[in-house]
């Protein structure tokens, strides 16, 4: 997916992170995964809780700076 380029960086992140939770939840409608699957799942979950890491670190200012 490719995103405009004057999209502020969060909602890039946000919009990936919401691709991201859908295939998840395609992935979650299947009882039993391959072991494909299964790496897949990983790797999805993985990419998505650094999405969600780098959105937080966006919207918290810089903690080190505030208390010196």
């Amino acid at each position: 997916m490719a995103d405009a380029p004057d999209m502020p960086l969060y909602e890039q992140l946000a919009r990936q992170h919401q691709t991201l939770d859908s295939q998840l939840q395609d992935l979650a409608r299947y009882p039993l995964l391959t072991s494909a699957q299964r790496a897949r799942e990983v790797a999805l979950k993985k990419r998505k809780l650094a999405l969600k890491d780098q959105m937080a670190a966006l919207r918290t200012p810089d903690r080190a700076a505030a208390h010196p």
